[in-house]
């Protein structure tokens, strides 16, 4: 773990002593290449022992829906996917570019409120370019269009470095490829998140397999991650017309990535992924509550202590966000030095807080202000009559800005994905030149004794995916 691990947005559990001992090693006489192929089979019998594992967890599904089970049996339409057509899922971010868009229907974008990386020793200037500490960006995104399904992931790799980065992109890609082989089944709701899981299953065992196609027999020497992956699609007319509800978006979680409904009737903003994360992570944000990779016994199984399936009903022009912590995080009273008492709490300081009233405090704190920056937004597009501003957006066509669609816009995706991380940027501006001015000191943060009360927020890799339902995504080409 880096020096500065402690002071920012990592999640614990990436230290060797935080891992089972791994049993069952050679002996030293024993010829290498005799020790290849027992290690390679040990290794895939551990990967199908957690595969085991993942499947017993995921047994009983109604159990594992948090809400909305009274629409467990409605029937979805069917989506029509020709398994020889092309690949369309879009994936970010790239090494080229932050950005992706599918427009009129998606935008996401990653960054990172790390500090730049400090100068090396001897060195009269910082480092070359926009560098930062904790680069590669660890979270990753996915969205594709299949029929009428549109399909999005966000993973957020735990701590830094190459093996969490990896583990978040092997876990996107694995999930939409279960999705998109896997269409045909999705018949009622309760199937749909069957299917789910079984893509998060199927992500957690691509990331064990990772190593050995590296050619390192051991399924520990891959990183760990969250991840939230949901379809959106159209129920049948009938139960459309019972449940007053044309579309439902259904959604898996496992880890501490958030999903928010915005409301295109009244304005209002919904967490729909509640109460995922512990008690005890609710003050203490370094927990995610669950991952996939290998975390628990010597098969490495995941971690799902916290895996839960969600439905949300919606209707066109609503709005899904899928949110990393390290941009809703940002929006938390605690991080932002609001006390108790501003938010209706009895307690004197978050720490002794009840966690089940604190996460209520926060969950409508985190609401209202994506709502309010939303209605911003809004009354933006009516003021300039939907007009798009007249800017260039590097590595975006010009068909990709501002494009309308039905009621909703690229361009309002983009403005409110832009001011969800603009915001998280500015809340953690000062510990940023902090870090960069003192980058061996240890930060003066909410877990010093010398607390210095400027030093807001959380910094972290952060990424937003903003979705609109359009009502008929089938329409939409990337």
């Amino acid at each position: 773990m880096s020096l500065f691990m402690s002071c920012f947005g990592s999640k614990d559990g990436e230290k060797d002593d935080d891992r089972p001992v791994k049993m069952g090693g050679k002996q030293a006489d024993e010829e290498p290449e005799e020790e290849e192929p027992d290690d390679l089979a040990k290794q895939e019998q551990r990967i199908q022992q957690a595969r085991d594992v993942f499947k017993e967890h995921i047994k009983d599904i109604d159990k594992i829906f948090k809400n909305h089970q009274e629409l467990l049996n409605c029937k979805l339409k069917p989506i029509a996917v020709d398994p020889d057509a092309e690949d369309h899922a879009v994936f970010g971010p790239t090494e080229e570019d932050s950005t992706r868009v599918v427009r009129g229907v998606m935008y996401a974008r990653s960054t990172s409120s790390y500090p730049k990386k400090p100068r090396k020793e001897g060195e009269a200037q910082p480092a070359v370019g926009n560098e930062r500490m904790g680069d590669p960006i660890c979270d990753c995104y996915g969205f594709e269009v299949l029929d009428a399904m549109l399909v999005a992931s966000l993973a957020d790799g735990c701590n830094w470095g190459p093996k969490p980065h990896e583990a978040s992109r092997t876990a996107c890609r694995s999930f939409h490829e279960h999705i998109r082989t896997h269409s045909e089944n999705f018949t009622t709701i309760r199937e749909a998140g069957h299917q789910l899981l079984k893509g998060f299953s199927h992500a957690h065992t691509n990331i064990l397999k990772a190593p050995l196609a590296r050619g390192i027999h051991d399924i520990w020497e891959t990183g760990t991650t969250t991840l939230l992956g949901g379809i959106l699609l159209p129920l049948v007319d009938e139960d459309a017309a019972q449940w007053k509800t044309p579309y439902v978006f259904i959604c898996a979680s496992v880890g501490d990535c958030k999903a928010f409904r915005c409301s295109a009737a009244d304005g209002t903003v919904v967490d729909i992924t509640t109460a995922t994360r512990t008690p005890s992570a609710i003050t203490n944000v370094n927990d995610p509550g669950g991952r996939l990779g290998p975390y628990v016994g010597k098969e490495g199984s995941a971690d799902l202590r916290n895996l839960s399936l969600f439905i949300l009903p919606c209707v066109k022009d609503d709005l899904i966000l899928l949110l990393s912590d390290g941009v809703y995080d940002n929006l938390d009273p605690q991080q932002l030095g609001i006390p108790t008492s501003d938010v209706g709490l009895g307690a004197e300081t978050w720490e002794v807080a009840d966690a089940k009233e604190a996460d209520r405090a926060k969950d409508q704190y985190r609401t209202q202000l994506i709502a309010d920056k939303w209605k911003q937004i809004r009354a933006m597009d009516v003021e300039g009559e939907g007009e798009a501003p007249a800017k260039s957006n590097k590595g975006k066509s010009k068909q990709h800005q501002g494009e309308r669609d039905g009621g909703g816009s690229t361009d309002e995706l983009s403005r409110l994905t832009d001011q969800l991380l603009t915001h998280a940027l500015q809340v953690t501006k000062y510990s940023r030149k902090w870090m960069q001015e003192h980058p061996t000191a240890r930060m003066p943060d909410a877990r010093s004794k010398k607390k210095d009360p400027l030093m807001l927020g959380k910094m972290d890799h952060t990424t937003c995916l903003a979705i609109h339902v359009t009502g008929a995504p089938g329409h939409h080409h990337h």
